[in-house]
Order: structure tokens, then sequence, then C-alpha cells
């Protein structure tokens, strides 16, 4: 399993809408495959984040450039591992009160951005404090007995609510299901695992557990009155003694969220695709505080940068980085000869970049003259000289 962080563009504008897209394009190519959709807080940052397979990843990855080629996507390490060195945990699974094929709200139904609510929450944790919401979901499979089930389970909801006592004097809600479930029934199909973890250090320990009930309780406006709405499993919660050994430390926690490092698909329901979008989307940084956005915005590289390793020509001295492709590139001493001029303001690089270029001077048996006034950059080429 992989993951990659999602760092969101200044100027998003393709919001729920285009991830639902992103979904409906992607269901058949994830069959049989398991993604987490991972909403993380740590320090005062929101970190999007997706777990899957390496393959998986670099499609999704493609598909999110193509959406917006603002975004910043890279790999990180398991945001679980770092979870694992804090002391207090509590975690919940949610679940739909109703049949899944009753919907939840849609970000449709919502005036501003449907994440707001439970992005808002987040950026409430304090310091020595993080939450972690994670989305596990697989596509439904197309296939004729997964319909022959779908049949059986509308005949039998049809038959049940028959019996909810409630609506024998709310008339009228029957066409309303059945309406509803057919418009659910249109979009791609996802089995989906929602839970959601806060932890922290022992001196946080009482805003542990409120945390996770608010981060709960903010999935609410996800409730569609008369139809679908979430409900908090019983919630579990760990403490570890401040004076236990490291390994055993790790042990506890581990055992506490490998749920959460598995990306456990259990207790699984239906969502469709626009169900799932209006849970986890990119949304515009404006709308949302704290999240982790781009700073600067980054372009292709030239089609002719000198990049052949070939080339004696070349010296090289960085490499590319745009869309998660990184190449080695440099100059062609031609151009040097025409006086290379370095201007920039203090730890910027200059210095850095001239040390570069007179270790491939170096190491291409050149010749090399440095006048220092400073000494500093002397100072680093005499370490490279052989």
């Amino acid at each position: 399993m992989k993951t990659i962080l999602i760092t969101i563009a200044q100027e998003n504008t393709k919001n729920a809408e285009a991830f639902q897209n992103l979904l409906e394009q992607v269901h058949s190519s994830l069959s049989g495959e398991k993604v987490s959709f991972e909403m993380i807080m740590f320090g005062q940052s929101i970190g999007f984040c997706i777990t899957a397979s390496s393959a998986v990843c670099s499609m999704l990855e493609g598909q999110i450039y193509a959406m917006n080629a603002d975004m910043d996507i890279k790999i990180i390490p398991d945001p679980c591992e770092h979870i694992s060195g804090y002391d207090i945990f509590s975690s919940c699974n949610l679940d739909l009160e109703k049949s899944d094929l009753l919907p939840i709200k849609t970000y449709t139904d919502f005036e501003s951005d449907s994440l707001s609510g439970v992005l808002n929450v987040l950026s409430k944790v304090r310091p020595g404090e993080g939450a972690f919401l994670q989305i596990v979901t697989t596509p439904q499979d197309d296939s004729g007995w997964f319909h022959w089930k779908l049949k059986w389970r509308k005949s039998f909801f049809n038959f049940t609510q028959k019996f909810w006592v409630k609506y024998w004097f709310k008339k009228g809600m029957t066409p309303v299901f059945e309406e509803q479930i057919n418009k659910k029934l249109e979009y791609e199909l996802f089995q989906c695992s929602i839970r959601i973890l806060t932890f922290g250090k022992q001196k946080n320990k009482e805003y542990v557990p409120v945390r996770l009930d608010a981060i709960s309780s903010s999935l609410l406006n996800f409730n569609e009155i008369d139809l679908n709405r979430f409900t908090k499993e019983r919630s579990k919660n760990l403490e570890i003694p401040k004076k236990s050994e490291k390994t055993k430390h790790e042990k506890l926690a581990n055992n506490f969220l490998s749920d959460f490092q598995n990306r456990k698909l259990s207790n699984t329901f239906l969502l469709a695709s626009r169900e799932l979008a209006s849970l986890f989307h990119l949304p515009n940084e404006r709308e949302v505080p704290n999240l982790l956005h781009v700073t600067s915005r980054k372009a292709e590289p030239p089609s002719d940068l000198p990049v052949d390793h070939k080339d004696q020509d070349i010296s090289f001295f960085g490499n590319t980085n745009f869309h998660g492709t990184s190449i080695p590139f440099g100059i062609k001493r031609s151009d040097r000869r025409r006086h290379l001029y370095t201007v920039g303001k203090s730890g910027s690089g200059k210095s850095k970049l001239l040390e570069l270029l007179i270790q491939n001077d170096i190491n291409q048996g050149k010749g090399v003259g440095v006048l220092d006034p400073h000494g500093d950059l002397v100072d680093n080429i005499l370490r490279i000289i052989p």
C-alpha cells in the first residue's frame, strides 16, 4: 500500500462535482481494489490523503492532475506510523441508520461546501492532538447477481416500511422512497467503511474523546430527514500508561489502530459516487480554513531543457519537480561561457548552485578557478576536491 498527500491548489474551483466525475471514470478500473480516502489533522494543517496500491495511486494521481494541474501530490509514509507514537486514542465506526438503499444528503443540497462543517471541526484540534477520518472503499461490481440481490432488497424494503408507525400518519412517503432509491442507483456504487480516530498526549487526555464526539456530530450535516442518516457506533478508548516501555507502547497502539493501518473493510454499506464525493473531495482553501495548500505554482519544464546524461557539454546541477516527475537537468558549457550571473537574497542557494557546477566540472576533469571574498564557498569546494 502507498499513501499520497494532495496539496490543494489556491484557486481550486473543481470541487465535489469534479471529484464525483473522477470517481465515476475510475470505477471500473478500480474493480477488486481497495482505496482509502483520508482526512488527517496534524498540528494546525488538514491534509487530504489517498492510500491504495501503487498502481491505483498512480492512476488517481494522473486523474487529479487532469482535474487541476496546479495540485501538488507527493508520496508520504503511512500516517498511522506517526499516530502510533501518541498516548491517548478514541475511535468509532459510522453506520447508516436505515437501509443503505436510501441516500444521505449530497453536495447539491448544501449552500456552501459540504465538507465545511467537518473541516471546521478538524481545524479546532489543538497542538499535541490529532484527528483522522478514514473512508475505505471498493467499487461495487455491476453483476447480475448484485442486481438480483438489489431487486430482492428493494422488495423487502417496500414490505418492511409498511410497519414504520411514523408513516402511518405521514402519508405519501412510499413514492418518495422509491424515487430516491432509484435516483441513488443511477450512479456508480461503492462499498464503504467509515471510521474516525482522535489521539493526543497525556496532557490532552480530556479533549481526545470530546474531539471524537465533535467530528462524528459534524457528519450529522449529511442526515436527510425521512431518508438516511449516520449513526455512531460505540466508541473505543485506549490510554497507554506513561511509564510503558517503547515495545509495549507500540504493541498496544498498533493493536488499537489495526483497522486503520490495514484499511479494513468491515460493516460496509453502499454509497453512490455522488454521496462519496460529498464526503471526500478537494475543497477550495478560501472556503475552508487550515488546509494544506500550494504556496507557489509549478510550470512544466521546457521541452529543450538539457537533460542528456551522455552529453559531456552539460553541467548538471538540479532536478525538475513537476507532477511527481524528477528529471536531472543542467546548463550547457557554451551557455556558461556567455557569463552566468547569479542573483538572489541570502539563503536562496546562489553559492550552492555554483558549488554544484564546480563539482560537475571536477568530476569531468575540467579546470576550476574560484575568487571568493567570503570564504564559505571555497571551504565547501575544498571538501569535494579528490
